[in-house]
Order: C-alpha cells, then sequence, then structure tokens
C-alpha cells in the first residue's frame, strides 16, 4: 500500500515536470524564431538630465533638428522683436486712421459748437422779446436783460444791435444782396475766429451764427 501509493505521489510531479519542460522549449523557440525575422535593435545612447532640459527648451534660429521636440513654455522660449516692415506697415495703418478720425471729429466738434450756439441765440432773442413785451421797447444793450456775460462756444460775447435806435445803419447785419437780415434788432455770434463783418458775404463773416428774418432763421451764415 505504501509503495502503491507513493507511485501515485510521484507520476504527478514527473508530469507537471516534463510538462514545464516542455513549455520552455517552447519559449526558447519563439524567442530565436522572432530575432531571426526581427532586425537587431539599435541601441539609444543615454541622454543626461541636462541635455534633456536644454533639448526641451526652443531651439535658436538654426537649421538644427530638435530630436527631443520644443517644449515651450513661459520663460523657457526667447522673446521675438518686431520686425521693420512690420513697423512700417503699423505706423501707416495708424496714420490712416488718424488721417479718418481727426476730420470726423472736428466736423462733429463744430457741429456741436454750431449748435449749442443756435440755442443760445434763441434763448437771448426770447427774453430780448419779452422786455419789449413788458417796456414797449428793445432794450439798448444785452446787460438790460442781464445777458452781457453770456459767451458762445469760443469764449466771446455774443453780438446785439437795437436797429430802431441804431444811429449807424452801416452796422446792421445784410445778406448777399445788402439787404439788412432783421427789421428788429440783430443777434448774432462771431464764430470760431471771433472776426465779423456787417456783410455775410465777408470772409471774416462765414462761420457767424446769426438770427436773420426777424427771428425766422437762426444758424451759420453760409447757410442763410
Amino acid at each position: 500500500m505504501q509503495l502503491g501509493r507513493r507511485k501515485q505521489f510521484v507520476a504527478p510531479a514527473k508530469r507537471r515536470r516534463s510538462s514545464t519542460k516542455w513549455a520552455r522549449c517552447r519559449v526558447t523557440q519563439c524567442s530565436r524564431s522572432l530575432r531571426a525575422i526581427l532586425p537587431p535593435a539599435v541601441a539609444t545612447p543615454p541622454v543626461s538630465v541636462q541635455a534633456a532640459r536644454t533639448a526641451h527648451r526652443c531651439p535658436k534660429a538654426t537649421n538644427a533638428p530638435n530630436p527631443l521636440g520644443c517644449a515651450c513654455r513661459q520663460g523657457n522660449c526667447p522673446q521675438r522683436g518686431i520686425t521693420l516692415l512690420e513697423l512700417v506697415v503699423a505706423v501707416a495703418i495708424i496714420a490712416v486712421l488718424a488721417a479718418i478720425a481727426v476730420p470726423l471729429y472736428r466736423g462733429y466738434v463744430e457741429t456741436t459748437q454750431t449748435a449749442a450756439a443756435v440755442i443760445d441765440i434763441r434763448s437771448i432773442a426770447a427774453v430780448v422779446e419779452d422786455f419789449k413785451a413788458d417796456y414797449g421797447r428793445f432794450p439798448e444793450t444785452l446787460a438790460e436783460v442781464g445777458m452781457d456775460n453770456m459767451r458762445d462756444p469760443w469764449g466771446n460775447p455774443y453780438q446785439y444791435l437795437n436797429i430802431e435806435t441804431a444811429n449807424n445803419q452801416g452796422a446792421l447785419r445784410k445778406d448777399k444782396f445788402l439787404v439788412p437780415l432783421n427789421t428788429d434788432f440783430d443777434l448774432y455770434s462771431m464764430g470760431k475766429d471771433g472776426e465779423s463783418r456787417p456783410p455775410l458775404t465777408a470772409e471774416p463773416s462765414h462761420d457767424d451764427i446769426v438770427r436773420a428774418n426777424d427771428g425766422g432763421y437762426v444758424g451759420i451764415a453760409t447757410g442763410y
């Protein structure tokens, strides 16, 4: 019974050893077959830590390839300056935009100032007409109605003339046919240049803001 048990115990162990040996042989044969088929591997030389760090930075403008690629990060890439051509193009664009924007802005400012002067003249004329309704006459000066300190958008005082009591009829404002603009009183701004002449056709009067047709027109002299 003991011999039978030992045979039953040893026999499986021998079978396990033989199967393990067969598996090892198969692995060895497969490895040899793969070595015969595949080309020999090229050994890669070791790269030092300093070389790897240098390679991962952006290379300078050279034709030498970067084997590890360029891992550009903030602080590693060199700053690229602008060229003379780029600077000339930028200056040209700014000059074109300025040439377009500056005249538009000036025109907007002049339009705004003209509109403000028109509003002021209408307001002063209303006060003068109220004075006429109260006292039966027009004031001799704007000081009588408290408007003598009022200034136009260009910083000049508004000009007023009572036609009914004017001693110098040549001072009346006249149109291009030399016909007086008003029959009651003249009220106007001398405009941007601060100069004026009685006829609207005179060059210093072109930018004046005038009251004409006894208040029927208030605006720039060249538009009347």
